[in-house]
């Protein structure tokens, strides 16, 4: 997939998603961050639908999971954010190993997503052969059920995608990355090598001009 791709793409959408498109999709990084943000969301909803499951064996088991698609999730916004979050998390800036880690950890939540969802997909069902839980007892959970085999669907989905975008737009997401440091470490370097420039004030040019004709 090239940039020429994802134009053709663009053709097949309604005007108001092409706009928005352009603004906020025209690069792998910015289509990486809006993926973030609704796996966010949907981790949100996964949570609370896991909270108010109380089947036997599994339901600690699957909020358990919901921390860990949680945390992912966190990873992978600190991975595509980290020069806004301070320089404490530059180690997660996206080289090459960072990337593997998360295309790893991206496939990993993709898989528990699909066995979450397929799992609570089935008992949401509520059949008569669920021995181990009785009717009652999956009536009362079943909108929660429900809810966790949704929302696991969706993150399975778009754990799968994030894989994808970060093995197709890694030399992107790099690239991008790397300029913006190269920036930071240039005004870093020259405040070094002018270190009274932060604290010189607006007359104080002025003055040494003054002083140097006189």
């Amino acid at each position: 997939m090239n940039r020429n791709d994802v134009e053709a793409f663009r053709t097949w959408l309604p005007e108001w998603a092409s706009a928005y498109a352009v603004q906020h999709l025209d690069t792998f990084p910015k289509l990486m961050q809006n993926v973030v943000w609704v796996m966010i969301v949907c981790n949100g909803f996964f949570f609370m639908s896991a909270w108010r499951t109380s089947l036997p064996y599994m339901g600690i088991s699957t909020l358990f999971i919901s921390f860990l698609l949680a945390s992912h999730t966190s990873f992978l916004w600190i991975v595509l954010h980290h020069t806004r979050v301070g320089p404490s998390f530059r180690a997660l800036a996206p080289s090459a190993f960072v990337l593997g880690v998360s295309v790893g950890t991206s496939v990993g939540a993709s898989i528990l997503s699909f066995v979450i969802s397929v799992y609570y997909g089935h008992l949401s069902k509520c059949e008569a052969n669920q021995d181990f839980m009785s009717f009652r007892g999956c009536q009362i959970n079943r909108g929660a059920m429900s809810g966790l085999w949704f929302w696991g669907s969706l993150l399975f989905w778009l754990n799968t995608a994030m894989a994808l975008l970060l093995v197709v737009g890694k030399d992107e997401l790099a690239s991008m990355h790397q300029g913006a440091y190269d920036a930071i470490d240039g005004m870093e370097m020259n405040n070094y090598d002018n270190p009274n420039m932060g604290n010189a004030t607006p007359g104080s040019s002025h003055r040494a001009g003054t002083t140097q004709e006189a």
